[in-house]
């Protein structure tokens, strides 16, 4: 019986957590330091507004977990069906099995220069894919700057 009412309690305090209403306090001092920090610090300018330039649009991390799972679907039959139903013939993996190594190598890196490798890895594979397959920059320019009041009334 204290069992289920140790599972009961786990689970009430789990579900309260997640309402938006009322915060309860833990103990934990790293929930509470974690939920403050923001997620995308660098992104924004000192002057307060968002970097929209190209090279701070790339990501900075990756799942190795993630890029295995698109490797491994490629590779299976439910993935070739697709590329016979999309593009007509067989497409090849081997960008998804580059994507999952690099990510196996960089993973024991130390944070700043494992996110400035992974920045360079998407910028890298963005320009190769320029050169293979175009872009809609030969029509439309890369925007650096965003727009000020874009919707608002003048």
């Amino acid at each position: 019986e204290t069992r289920d009412k140790a599972a009961d309690a786990d689970l009430e305090a789990f579900l309260s957590s997640l309402s938006p209403g009322e915060q309860t306090t833990t103990s934990d001092p790293t929930t509470a330091t974690s939920t403050t920090t923001p997620a995308h610090h660098d992104r924004m300018l000192p002057d307060g507004t968002l970097n929209i330039h190209p090279s701070a649009l790339y990501p900075r991390t990756m799942s190795c977990r993630q890029a295995f799972d698109s490797a491994f679907y490629c590779q299976s039959l439910g993935g070739k069906f697709n590329d016979i139903y999309r593009f007509g013939s067989l497409q090849s993996c081997s960008e998804h099995w580059g994507a999952f190594w690099f990510c196996m190598r960089t993973k024991s890196l130390p944070k700043a220069e494992k996110e400035a490798q992974i920045a360079d890895y998407y910028a890298k594979r963005e320009e190769r894919r320029k050169r293979e397959f175009g872009s809609s920059e030969a029509v439309w320019d890369v925007r650096e700057k965003p727009v000020v009041r874009a919707f608002g009334r003048d």
